[in-house]
């Protein structure tokens, strides 16, 4: 059904969610103006979002129900949902006056309208044509609904993506009282995919009267009557002189299909009426689906009901089968074929649709599990974290992700390492990597581990909440305990002429520093050029102490002074053993002692060091920071 022309001397500006002032429609609507529901009105108020009310304007974009929950602005909604026509290739909400079917009318025309936010990749063209019927009565006019393209049925901020899903489009009018007989909305309002060009109640090929995309209503009297729908909404076979019962088949509706195992029942309701209902009859029925696979193996295609004589109801059940799939919402159509009462047989033409709601969700994301990994000594590498996607992968999509503290702490991660971030699916991608940088150290410490978790799914504008975890455990590949000496510069000294000189070796220890540790060493005094035992003051065997938390303790080696010129002497202390490592340190001690009346300077001792020896070498000879290598 073209849309009519004309009707567009004036436009709304580009808007979202705009009206206009008040549109006196005196004059051309008779005097009476408008008799809607009971109540007279003279003018009426143009909604950029689908519709015309009568008290003040409305700026609803989100679908409400038209029906018996109703109270509120009166309303005729030709397509109530969220219009924009601020994006750059949509049309402006046009109106005007002018002739309709041999009449004065006035109209509103949406002749390809985007959707909001300023969407445009869709357009939707739609018409509300009120007529002048004052030849029949004070303000009695029609109801023409025009539809020509309907691609889209949401707006963003209605829970919708793409134009699609979350609270879709209502079609119908209200007097906005509640009161029965005031209210009229159309099967598939409000129900996702309903309306759309190639939707179950598709608005583009239904009809109630000879022209697809065309519904036509009659308002006298201000009762508002029209014929019945082939959209599938539901529609009755019309009682003749002929046929003295008519026939219904009354609106299915929608249902979730369940998960898997799960079987949705369907009833459909067979209706019958008329002035005689003293005989039986019967209805002869058939079932199309768009997909075979939505019904349980052993439903039945087509099947006869009977009524028993004055039965004025009969039902059929359709089954369901549930599915863990995600996919778009299935339909499937009832039709009857024909109906006999007495030896009258006809066939009635009419049909409803039942909706099959997909409950599955669009994009499901889980972890491929969860990851263990050494920590390393120094620097930092990556644990990779394996995300899954299954269900849609036509969209892009968005996920967040936070990083969340077990037993780790700050120092276990790099320092550029985030707490929060999001990786990003491309359409068709079903694997994506997350990466937390772990900081390798040669601290001593148990395993630990810390959670990654799954907040949120993006895609276009829409955002789902999610809270799917997995765990990191870092392992710790660290040695229990290691030593070193802090100072070797301590380790070569002049003997002293008296009282004793301190050999101080300083001890590091590096790792689990939790506790106190007591470090067993042993002094050995070499044979061969070695102290005497009278000449060291400090027991030859003993422990140097760590307490809690301390790296680093002192151990004093205490050479007694004396004048007695003699070789360099030396003495070798080992230290550890157990859970610790072992080091072996060699203190040397220098004679400083001269030989009495010589001229030419002390003698040259026999355990002297090479002239060439410098006091580097003399440290490095007594072991020191570089004794224990497997430190580093």
């Amino acid at each position: 059904m073209p849309l009519a022309p004309g009707f567009n001397t004036t436009s709304l500006p580009a808007n979202d969610d705009g009206s206009t002032g008040f549109i006196s429609l005196t004059g051309a609507f008779g005097a009476d103006g408008l008799n809607f529901y009971g109540q007279v009105y003279s003018g009426l108020f143009v909604n950029n979002n689908g519709n015309v009310t009568f008290n003040a304007g409305s700026s609803a974009y989100t679908p409400f129900g038209i029906g018996a929950s109703y109270q509120g602005n009166p309303i005729i909604a030709a397509f109530l949902a969220d219009v924009d026509t601020r994006g750059a290739g949509s049309a402006l909400t046009t109106y005007g006056f002018g002739a309709y079917a041999g009449h004065n009318a006035f109209g509103v025309t949406w002749a390809g309208v985007g959707y909001y936010s300023g969407h445009v990749d869709k357009l939707n063209s739609f018409q509300l044509i009120l007529v002048d019927r004052d030849d029949q009565g004070a303000g009695a006019f029609d109801i023409y609904l025009n539809y020509t393209q309907i691609t889209w049925e949401t707006g963003d901020a209605s829970g919708g993506v793409n134009g699609f899903g979350g609270t879709s489009a209502a079609v119908g009018f209200s007097a906005g009282t509640a009161a029965p007989g005031t209210y009229f909305e159309f099967s598939g309002s409000r129900v996702v995919g309903s309306f759309l060009d190639n939707g179950p109640l598709s608005l583009v090929s239904g009809t109630n009267s000879d022209q697809a995309g065309q519904y036509y209503f009659q308002v006298r009297g201000g009762v508002i009557s029209g014929g019945g729908f082939s959209n599938g909404g539901g529609q009755s076979d019309p009682i003749t002189p002929e046929r003295p019962v008519a026939f219904n088949v009354l609106p299915i509706g929608v249902m979730p299909e369940g998960n898997e195992g799960q079987v949705t029942y369907f009833t459909v309701v067979i209706t019958r009426d008329g002035p005689d209902l003293n005989a039986g009859s019967s209805a002869t029925w058939r079932i199309t689906t768009d997909d075979p696979s939505d019904l349980t193996p052993d439903q039945p295609l087509g099947g006869t009901v009977f009524f028993e004589p004055f039965q004025t109801r009969a039902t059929v059940t359709v089954a369901i089968q549930g599915d863990n799939l995600f996919e778009g919402d299935d339909w499937f159509h009832f039709y009857i074929d024909e109906v006999r009462y007495n030896d009258l047989v006809w066939q009635p033409g009419i049909h409803t649709v039942g909706v099959i709601l997909n409950d599955d969700p669009a994009a499901v994301f889980s972890f491929a599990g969860p990851v263990m990994q050494p920590e390393g000594l120094i620097g930092s590498s990556p644990m990779e974290f394996v995300v899954l996607r299954t269900g849609d992968l036509t969209r892009e999509y968005t996920v967040g992700w936070t990083l969340e503290n077990g037993t780790t702490d700050s120092l276990d991660f790099a320092p550029d390492q985030a707490t929060s971030g999001v990786v990003t699916f491309a359409p068709g991608q079903s694997q994506a990597v997350i990466r937390i940088n772990v900081q390798g150290d040669v601290r001593i410490e148990p395993d630990e581990t810390f959670t990654l978790r799954l907040v949120s799914a993006t895609t276009d504008a829409t955002t789902t909440t999610l809270d799917v975890s997995t765990t990191g455990t870092i392992l710790d590949d660290d040695a229990r305990q290691t030593l070193l000496v802090a100072s070797p510069s301590a380790l070569v000294l002049p003997e002293g002429d008296s009282g004793t000189t301190a050999f101080n070796i300083s001890v590091m220890r590096v790792g689990d520093l939790s506790a106190a540790a007591d470090i067993a060493y042993t002094i050995n005094l070499p044979a061969v050029g070695g102290l005497s035992p009278d000449e060291i003051q400090t027991a030859l065997q003993g422990t140097v102490s760590f307490a809690a938390g301390s790296s680093q303790a002192t151990l004093t080696v205490l050479v007694l002074g004396d004048t007695i010129p003699e070789d360099n002497e030396t003495f070798v202390v080992t230290l550890g053993g157990g859970v610790f490592n072992t080091l072996t340190v060699t203190g040397v001690v220098m004679n400083d002692d001269k030989v009495a009346g010589a001229a030419a300077g002390p003698p040259e001792p026999s355990g002297a060091l090479p002239a060439e020896t410098s006091a580097f070498m003399l440290q490095l000879m007594g072991g020191g920071l570089w004794s224990d290598g497997a430190v580093f």
